[in-house]
């Protein structure tokens, strides 16, 4: 069964994520090769909203990727690499050995990918200083990384995430990353290598 269906088979809209009673399923917002991000509500211990989240959810099974990706968040979160993805606040990723799944809770932007927004660029196509500012964001995340010795492996728009006011773009999906010599010490192996 494709890591897809096994998600749709799990969460149901309005119940618990497996593994965690305060995060509530709203609905999937996206699928990839070796994940899928969904839209939760974390809630109290009577029930009530707190805030709304992006859950990243990935196979058990490719341990490497998820730790690749839970460690490189912790790494920007660490440094404070701008224009980066960052986990929800207070919260940590759970495996959930029932399901096969590894939940990562992060910030949520409700305006999607880059990839997302390209017919509607290309109807309304974005100012010369709009498109400046996306430039600037992706190559400021970019030099901070690569000044720590970690390389992301696969900048293209649909690992763009548009803030919520569509002035920048936030780097997103480090599954794929490589922590090179240097303070990471060996270089980390990704996959197909």
């Amino acid at each position: 069964m494709s890591l897809a269906n096994r998600v749709a088979s799990y969460l149901r809209y309005g119940h618990a994520m497996p593994g965690d009673d305060s995060i509530i399923y709203k609905h999937t917002l996206g699928s990839g090769a070796y994940g899928g991000v969904v839209e939760a509500d974390v809630i109290d211990f009577v029930g009530k909203r707190l805030y709304t989240i992006a859950v990243k959810v990935c196979d058990v099974v490719d341990v490497e990727a998820s730790a690749r990706e839970a460690d490189a968040l912790r790494f920007v979160e660490e440094h404070k690499i701008p224009c980066t993805l960052r986990m929800a606040e207070g919260l940590t990723s759970w495996g959930d050995l029932a399901t096969g799944l590894t939940f990562v809770p992060l910030q949520l932007y409700r305006r999607g990918t880059l990839s997302g927004e390209i017919n509607s660029l290309l109807r309304d196509p974005p100012t010369l200083a709009r498109t400046a500012a996306y430039l600037d964001d992706v190559l400021k995340a970019l030099a901070h990384m690569h000044k720590h010795g970690v390389v992301h492996r696969d900048v293209k728009d649909g690992n763009l995430l548009v803030t919520d006011d569509g002035e920048h773009v936030t780097l997103c999906d480090f599954g794929l990353t490589r922590r090179l010599g240097g303070e990471g010490g060996e270089g980390k192996k990704g996959r197909g290598e």
